[in-house]
This record gives structure tokens, C-alpha cells and sequence, in this order.
């Protein structure tokens, strides 16, 4: 007869392969379950936190803050984040950032779909030296107004409708970034505080530039000057292939 195991004499490293396929709220919910499961989640080195159009957004913000307060893992590899519009704007989403960068973070998704004034990250995510993704979305506010600005490990860029506090601070992004490989950005219809889009990383090879609506398809190579509709895209040199959508 074969012997039955039950899940709770699973390791933790199998319980914890399990959670992550597990959405965040049922994470914690496992907590429950036994004594064995109370603590497992507060591991688990991937979270992900999307706000759902049927959720309270207050008690959403509550729930993503009082699970990243009580998260132990030594190493978070992945944070996830996505607030919606209704989510209340006192949400102080710079500390789970802060919390993210001090648990060694490598893959960054943040997106801040809310109405409120655009938020700025703490000056630690611009010197986190394990990051190797970061995507950061709508009401966030690119502000690198520091010269230390380091971010060694960073490959993989993308901005999407984010607010650039000024052409410094993009510079001082692309400029920390010196392995980085692909950079992805979609501009806002309006940014007052860029006159072009500056983009010298020699390290680059690949360059999307866009807008929310995909237009026509237009290669571009080398270095050079391109207008849009915003402002002027400066490309660098040493910028081996582009690729940059434009609207029709």
C-alpha cells in the first residue's frame, strides 16, 4: 500500500513553488490553515499585487501594505505591483520600494494608475545594485536630481507614460544603466519638462520609442535626430538598431 503524504509534510521549498502560483490575497489566506502555514507565505520570494475593478481599493492599499510590513524573506526577486484609479492616493507605495530594494530585488513592475499628483520613488531604487528589470508606469515621477545614481545590474527598461522631472534626470537614468540592453519607452501626450528624449547608452541593443497608439513601422539605425509630435528622440551613435513606432 502506498504511503499518503500530506501536504503540510511537504518542504518548505515545495509549499512555497506551490504559493506562487497562488494569487497574493490566497497567499495570506493559507495562514489559516494550520500552525505549519502561518509563516510559509511570509517567504515567498515573488509577489504580485493587481488591483481587481470588483475590490475595495482602500482595503486593497491596506492589504498590499500590511503584507509587505510583515514579508521576511531574505531575498524578494520579484515585486509586482498595480493600483488602480480609485485606490487612495495617501498609499505610501515608496516604502514597499524601499523594502523591495533592501530585500535584494530583481525584477520591478510598478504601475500607479491613480488620479492623484505623480509619485517619486525613494532615491534607493536608483542605486539598487540587483536589479536586473525595472517597468515603472503612468503617475510615477522619474526624478534622479542626485549624481550617484547606480544601477550596475540593470538590462531590461521600460517607461510607460511616466512624468520626467526634467532631461537631467533621464540623462542620470540611462547614464547609471551600463549593461543595460533594451529600452522600451511610451511618452504621454504631453510632457512639458522634455524638450527630447535623450537616449546615449552604449550598451544598448534594442530601442523601442512609442506612443500608447501603435502606429506605422519605421527601422532606424545608427545615431541621429527624430521629431515626433513631443518633442525631438536623440539616438547616440553607437546605438546598433531602433525601432520606434510613430502614430499615423
Amino acid at each position: 500500500m502506498e504511503e499518503t503524504i500530506k501536504i503540510c509534510d511537504l518542504s518548505d521549498d515545495l509549499l512555497l513553488r506551490i504559493l506562487i502560483l497562488v494569487p497574493a490575497k490566497d497567499e495570506v489566506a493559507t495562514a489559516i490553515l494550520s500552525k505549519r502555514w502561518r509563516y510559509i507565505w511570509q517567504l515567498l520570494p515573488h509577489l504580485t499585487f493587481k488591483e481587481d475593478e470588483d475590490q475595495d481599493s482602500e482595503s486593497f492599499g491596506w492589504f498590499v501594505d500590511k503584507t509587505m510590513q510583515l514579508h521576511k524573506a531574505p531575498s524578494l526577486i520579484c515585486l509586482d505591483v498595480e493600483l488602480g484609479p480609485l485606490c487612495p492616493v495617501d498609499v505610501d507605495v515608496t516604502k514597499w520600494v524601499d523594502k523591495a530594494v533592501n530585500h535584494n530585488v530583481r525584477y520591478l513592475d510598478f504601475a500607479l494608475l491613480w488620479e492623484g499628483e505623480p509619485t517619486s520613488f525613494p532615491k534607493s531604487l536608483y542605486t539598487c545594485r540587483t536589479l536586473v528589470s525595472l517597468t515603472l508606469s503612468n503617475q510615477i515621477l522619474v526624478d534622479v536630481s542626485f549624481p550617484d545614481a547606480s544601477l550596475p545590474s540593470l538590462l531590461y527598461l521600460k517607461l510607460v507614460k511616466v512624468v520626467y522631472k526634467d532631461e537631467v534626470s533621464l540623462a542620470r537614468l540611462l547614464s547609471s544603466s551600463p549593461v543595460l540592453r533594451e529600452l522600451d519607452v511610451q511618452r504621454r501626450d504631453e510632457d512639458e519638462n522634455l524638450t527630447n528624449f535623450t537616449v546615449k547608452v552604449p550598451s544598448l541593443k534594442e530601442f523601442t520609442y512609442g506612443r500608447l497608439r501603435w502606429g506605422s513601422y519605421r527601422p532606424y539605425g545608427g545615431g541621429g535626430r527624430w521629431e515626433d509630435q513631443i518633442g525631438g528622440v536623440v539616438v547616440g551613435d553607437r546605438l546598433p538598431s531602433t525601432n520606434i513606432f510613430k502614430d499615423i
